[in-house]
């Protein structure tokens, strides 16, 4: 077991070489995304914007974060070494990169009031609907398949009572 040492670390994510791990640490004051070696060691801190549920870019160029672990914080975007931090959307959270890297999904709750997938590409626009997706509630975390033509998600009555598979996941 490796451990980072201060604070509450949570939600990691491992660079796509494998090298670095990107994570979430509570502070005093926020939730930040700090970055440490795969291998154990001190961290750094990434930004000093609050930030939750970090994600690594598929080329591992790039960092998409929440703004916190809710759903109406938006979702920022940062260099992996901390420069050229970029605000990509007002609401939403819980990003996750497209295999090409040229868009990120994000989850939002919708006017009725259940969570939808939304996406926007990695250099900014406006957020669209990912078409076709229509949950029941919220709490239904998703990932995107290698070749971004499937979404996986759970029905989120017991946590993780079913998982789910969807078809297509169209890039926009």
């Amino acid at each position: 077991m490796l451990a980072f040492g201060e604070g509450s670390d949570a939600y990691p994510d491992l660079s796509p070489d494998g090298k670095s791990i990107a994570f979430t640490r509570v502070d005093r004051t926020a939730e930040r995304i700090y970055v440490a070696a795969g291998g154990g060691g001190a961290a750094r801190l990434l930004t000093e914007s609050a930030g939750a549920v970090p994600k690594w870019s598929p080329d591992g160029k790039q960092i998409a974060f929440a703004a916190n672990r809710g759903y109406y914080g938006g979702v920022s975007v940062v260099n992996a070494d901390g420069t050229n931090l970029r605000r990509l959307t007002t609401t939403g959270g819980w990003p996750v990169w497209w295999p090409d890297g040229s868009q990120i999904g994000f989850i939002v709750i919708g006017a009725n009031g259940d969570q939808e997938i939304q996406t926007v590409t990695s250099t900014g626009g406006s957020p669209k609907p990912l078409p076709g997706i229509a949950f029941s509630g919220s709490n239904h975390l998703f990932d995107v398949s290698p070749d971004g033509k499937t979404i996986v998600t759970t029905n989120a009555i017991h946590v993780s009572d079913e998982i789910w598979l969807l078809e297509p996941a169209q890039k926009r």
